[in-house]
């Protein structure tokens, strides 16, 4: 991998387009088993909602116009069309999920988010979803569609004291929270 993404980018030098060609390199979220990859130093994989099962790599490459900096803040996979427009001065279209993180490429603070919200489809096991809720410190799981089982740990590191531990939120608010935010982002149900 590393070979063949080097093999790109010098083809894109050797073609006097790198002023002009911003190069995108990203993947998919953590690794299925510890027993072949593990994604030390976090906690979790695949279909888990700890870190290391969430976090993904993202490099964006603009030589000439982006400087090399590390964003230590939370972004998403849909950040990424915004801040290609706005890097491409042209207008984001009204309704696209996800923001302009150039500002966070300089060093500047992004405004928080309010929550996360994550949902996966595990087959014949269902629907599951988790969330975090920021201004509440709160975190929740549920292993079906009922919310039936509600949980923090699969959320936080193993290793992460209890006394810090957010607090868990009920069923029925859970349910609340996750029913407005698909009405929000997907307007058409599975």
């Amino acid at each position: 991998l590393d070979h063949n993404v080097q093999r790109l980018l010098d083809s894109i030098q050797e073609l006097g387009i790198a002023q002009n060609t911003i190069v995108i390199f990203t993947s998919d979220n953590g690794n299925w088993t510890s027993l072949r990859d593990n994604n030390y130093p976090l906690v979790g994989q695949k279909g888990e909602f700890k870190e290391g099962g969430v976090r993904t790599p993202l490099f964006i490459r603009w030589p000439g116009h982006l400087r090399p900096f590390d964003v230590n803040q939370i972004t998403h996979i849909t950040d990424i069309y915004p801040t290609l427009s706005a890097l491409a001065d042209v207008q984001i279209p009204v309704g696209i999920m996800g923001r302009d993180i150039t500002q966070a490429m300089s060093g500047k603070l992004l405004n928080s988010p309010s929550a996360y919200y994550f949902e996966a489809n595990y087959g014949s096991f269902g629907i599951v979803y988790a969330g975090h809720i920021f201004s509440k410190k709160s975190v929740f799981l549920s292993s079906t569609e009922e919310f039936t089982f509600l949980t923090m740990s699969p959320a936080l590191p193993l290793r992460m004291p209890q006394t810090s531990r957010p607090a868990s939120i009920d069923t029925a608010k859970a349910r609340k929270l996750f029913k407005r935010w698909e009405s929000k982002i997907r307007t058409v149900p599975l």
